[in-house]
């Protein structure tokens, strides 16, 4: 009887690798902007910032910089291959200090990032459905849409593009977020996510558990850049983040260098600044695609077991003083993967209420 379970078992192991090898064969296409001004403090309350798989920020005149089509991954690149890359440095530099003028005198700043397979369309919309739920005092308050490049893909190509859009969530984090995160000073931040941009967030705060071969092919690209990126500075601020949906396990916690993937194992975690004081995260068990078609494989292959049932967040309590977790099940809700459903489900107000963000009274 053991014998003939044994055969079930592997049955199904290999039939799950076959059908995920298969989903591997999809296509996809990157993120990129589909409106313009790309990355901009120009309107009052709100400021847009679309980065790239590296992190680099789109320059507003980017196409009549580098046509679209020469593009073939990275702006590093697109720009480099034709000496322009002090171009994207320029500014990289200005937009960061016209930034860090702008929210001087601000008290809130509200981050809001996307997960991956959203094009800027569909992010916006969940943005604004979002942010129509929050009091925000545009004097006080800053609002940040943060687009990054989760890359895109339709049918079995959403699958293709699972892993390097898991590594290209870190990069954004390192080289995106982390630097707007440095031009803040004694700020309430809200770090508001959707999907693998829950990644996008715990990379920006700290270093995050790279992939090897990611790590080895992104490093000979670009080098000093990312081997030795600036960390989150000591600014006195207060660091929220409310995740929906998040497509992350606790290995997104891990440091790069480690003795093994064992997640028992304490030694394996690596520290977050006491600024990060609190983590709001919803679970959904009806959620497909951070169930992987198979509860089994929910913390394998760039696990999203966190935002699956949550199981294994009893061990980052017990590891972590800061930041404190709190877990909110949105099962009840029926629905899908999709940012706005969350945003729709009726307890987010609950977290909003909890986190301490001012929402509008129906």
């Amino acid at each position: 009887m053991e014998e003939k379970l044994s055969f079930y078992k592997l049955f199904i192991v290999r039939l799950v690798f076959l059908i995920f090898t298969v989903l591997l064969l999809g296509c996809y296409s990157y993120n990129r902007p589909l409106s313009s001004p790309t990355t901009s403090i120009a309107t009052v309350g709100i400021t847009k910032v679309f980065v790239d798989v590296n992190g680099d920020y789109y320059p507003n005149n980017w196409q009549s910089q580098i046509k679209p089509n020469k593009i073939k991954s990275s702006l590093f690149l697109a720009y480099s291959n034709v000496d322009k890359e002090e171009i994207l440095y320029r500014f990289r530099d200005d937009f960061l200090a016209d930034f860090r003028e702008k929210v001087k005198s601000k008290d809130r700043i509200y981050i809001l990032v996307h997960g991956y397979n959203n094009n800027e369309i569909q992010a916006k919309r969940a943005f604004s459905k979002l942010i129509k739920k929050i009091n925000i005092d545009p004097i006080n308050d800053e609002v940040v849409e943060f687009y990054w490049d989760g890359l895109i893909g339709k049918g079995i190509g959403s699958a293709k593009i699972w892993s390097n859009a898991a590594g290209y969530s870190q990069m954004s984090g390192v080289l995106g977020l982390r630097p707007i995160l440095n031009q803040l000073n004694n700020k309430e931040i809200f770090l508001i996510s959707h999907s693998r941009g829950a990644s996008v967030i715990l990379s920006a705060i700290s270093d995050p558990s790279w992939d090897k071969n990611f790590y080895i092919k992104t490093a000979g690209s670009l080098r000093e850049r990312f081997l030795k990126p600036k960390g989150l500075l000591k600014n006195d601020n207060t660091i929220k983040s409310i995740m929906l949906a998040p497509a992350i396990g606790n290995v997104d916690f891990f440091k790069f260098r480690r003795k093994d993937d064992y997640i028992l194992n304490h030694d394996n975690y690596r520290l977050f600044d006491s600024q990060f004081s609190e983590v709001y995260y919803t679970v959904n068990k009806h959620d497909v695609i951070l169930k992987k078609i198979f509860k089994s494989l929910t913390n394998k292959l760039n696990p999203t077991g966190i935002g699956y049932d949550g199981s294994e967040v009893g061990v980052l309590m017990e590891i972590y003083d800061s930041p404190k977790f709190k877990k909110y099940d949105f099962s009840a809700g029926n629905h899908a993967h999709d940012f706005l459903d969350y945003v729709g489900n009726s307890k987010l107000n609950e977290i909003l209420i909890d986190a301490e963000v001012p929402i509008k009274s129906n």
